[in-house]
Parts: C-alpha cells; structure tokens; sequence
C-alpha cells in the first residue's frame, strides 16, 4: 500500500475549559480518574486556560500564585501531552474597568505578567507548544470588550511579553469565534505590517459538518496567501464539536462518528493542530446527570461516552500512514501501519442519526497477506 506521512500529533488536541474552570474543587477536577482517562485518551495536546478566574495565578499586581496551575500542568506533562496556552481574560486588578473581558489599563504591567508567565513555564520545564493570544475576541459581548484594533494592539505586547521571556517560542492566534475571515485578514495585516512574530493561526468552528472544518481551512490559506510569509502559516483550529445533530446527540455514537470524520477531513485539509471542546464536561451544563446531552467525551463523573472511544482510537494511528481508496460522502477509512501490520478506523458518519445501518465491504491490498487480529465497535451497544 502506498505510505504517507503519519498524523502530526497535534491534531489529537482536547480543551481543557471545563478542568481549568473548576480547579477550585480539592482534586482541581483533575483527579485520579480523570487523569487515567486522559492518559487513555491518547491526546497530545491540550488548550489550557492560562488565566480563568478558579486558577488565581494572578490575584493581585506582583504576586502569584502557581498552586492550582501547576498542579494540573503536571498532570499534562506526565501524560506525555503539550499545551496551547491560550492567554484570555485580563486580572481584574489590571483591567480597564475591573472585568476580566476589559483591556489592560497599563502595558507595562500587562508585558510582566505574561513574561513571567512564560518565564515560569520555561523554568518548571511545562510543554508549552504554542502561547496563543485570547479567545474568541470577535463575539460581540463575549469575551474581550474591544474590537479588531483593540486585539492587535493586544497582541502586539502580548508578542513582545512572550519572545522576551522566550526568544523561541511559538506565538499566534487569535482564536476566532467562527471562520471569521474579515478578523483574520485584518489581524495577518497588522502582524505582517508591523513585522510582528506570527507563528500560527486560530480559530474556532461549531454547529457545522464535518466538510466545513475543512473547508474552514481552505478558506483560510486563501486569506493568508496574500503574504508569503504566511503561505504555509500552521493552522489550528482548537475549538471545535458537532452541533450534537436534530437530537442533540452529544452522548450517542453520532458524535464519535462526527468526530472521526471530522479530524479525517481536517488530516487532508493540511490542519495543523485541532483541539475537541471539551475533554470532562461539567455538571451545571448536565444539570447533575451523567449522560444530559453536553458535549465532553468524558462526563463530569469520569464516564467515557462514545466521543471518547473514537478519539481514542484516532490517536491510537500513530505509525505511516497507508493510501487508502474508495468510500464516499459519508464512509471513510484511515489506515496506519504497525510493527505487526495495521491499524485501520473505518467510520460511517450520516448526519441524520436516525439512518438505517449500511453494509461496507473492505478489501486490503499489498504484498504482506494481513488476517483480522482484533476488532473494536462503537454502536449502541458497544463503547457506549
């Protein structure tokens, strides 16, 4: 079979909001259920929320506290997996107007900040793989009071913070609400104009098929080619999840089958890193059951649903990938070679979830005669 490059690691990427945003809890909602399940997962990336309110990194201008921070970090660390280190909200103390969506009311106090932050991941040697700037500032009442000016000029002393701290690291954004391709161009403009570092960009998709991540994607390249700089800029779409489909079907084998398909096209659209929102889903999004139709692959009591297997099983192909022919707008395969053969994900992924079964046949060509070893399904009745 012909041999392609394998998956980047990177694609395999979880949210960590809903850890990050309960790190109040005594196990930081990082324990030790949680943490096997991560290391299960197989995921390799993790967007991490550098400065939500629970983690108190900053409570106050000149002091620090790295507890809860630290805590889950190493957790992530010992799992093998690196961060995206998304730098949203402003420390009220620093804010214009005492909210963490208000702009910084004194640069130089802002460029400390996230120097010594970096500055702190570099000396406890946390895997830092990208320091992304803010989250969704194009959401209008959402989460930066300001507009596109108001992000670049954040990002610009945000870039100046980082590389003075850590004159290699990996810098970008800006983390768009949507494929918001207005926000992009302008953002690419400013950073080229202004000969800023930008090392990757960001943005998020939601309520759309599985063919618009990628197509996602395609448009972006279109916008970045305007500069040649950013021709071949890494992109990272870490955000991302199925609208759950007519049923809201987030605890159902729709959203695995969403999900393979999805990082499939994503694969072939030449996306750098993607990021599933969310890894652990809280209980107030559950209203306090385990299965209430959000959208984590793990539930808030460290239940694995359906998600959680199909990612499971992508992050498991980690060898060259094979060529691989056929399917169609709904079957799809990805085939990775082993030490000892293969592994193949063969999906079908309708976005009705109420359509009927189809049979797939599958044929395996190539020099080395393969038998069936094992076989792992998710239905409803399996991994489910």
């Amino acid at each position: 079979a012909r041999k392609l490059p394998p998956i980047g690691r990177d694609l395999t990427g979880v949210d960590f909001a809903l850890i990050n945003w309960n790190a109040q809890r005594p196990d930081n909602f990082f324990g030790a259920d949680t943490r096997k399940l991560f290391v299960a997962s197989g995921a390799k990336l993790v967007r991490f929320w550098t400065f939500c309110p629970p983690l108190e990194l900053a409570p106050e201008a000149g002091r620090y506290n790295w507890t809860r921070f630290d805590a889950q970090m190493a957790k992530i660390k010992a799992a093998g997996a690196r961060t995206i280190m998304t730098c949203c909200f402003t420390p009220t103390w620093l804010s214009v107007d005492g909210t963490k969506e208000g702009m910084p009311k004194d640069w130089d106090a802002y460029e400390k900040l996230i120097a010594d932050t970096v500055a702190h991941c570099r000396d406890k040697g946390w895997p830092v793989a990208y320091w992304e700037v803010w989250n969704e500032p194009d959401l209008k009442d959402g989460f930066l009071k300001g507009d596109l000016p108001e992000l670049c000029e954040l990002y610009h002393h945000f870039v100046n913070a980082v590389r003075s701290a850590d004159p290699k690291a990996k810098v970008g954004g800006p983390a768009l609400a949507g494929a918001n391709m207005v926000w992009l161009k302008g953002f690419a403009k400013f950073c080229h104009d202004r000969k800023l570092p930008l090392d990757f960009a960001s943005w998020h998709v939601y309520d759309l098929m599985p063919a618009d991540l990628a197509a996602s994607a395609t448009s972006a390249r279109k916008v970045l080619a305007d500069w040649p700089d950013y021709a071949n800029l890494p992109l990272v779409i870490d955000e991302w999840n199925a609208s759950g489909g007519p049923e809201n079907a987030w605890d159902t084998p729709y959203a695995a089958a969403f999900q393979i398909s999805a990082l499939h096209k994503m694969l072939e659209a030449g996306v750098t890193a993607s990021v599933f929102f969310a890894f652990k889903e809280s209980a107030y999004r559950t209203g306090g059951k385990t299965f209430g139709g959000s959208w984590g692959m793990i539930t808030h009591n460290d239940v694995p649903k359906p998600s959680f297997h199909s990612f499971r099983m992508f992050a498991k192909l980690t060898g060259p990938r094979l060529g691989v022919s056929g399917g169609d707008g709904q079957v799809g395969a990805i085939a990775c070679e082993t030490k000892v053969g293969m592994d193949v994900v063969l999906y079908r992924f309708d976005p009705d979830p109420r359509a009927t079964k189809r049979t797939v046949s599958v044929e395996i060509s190539g020099d080395v005669a393969y038998k069936l070893a094992s076989a792992e399904l998710i239905d409803a009745t399996h991994s489910n």
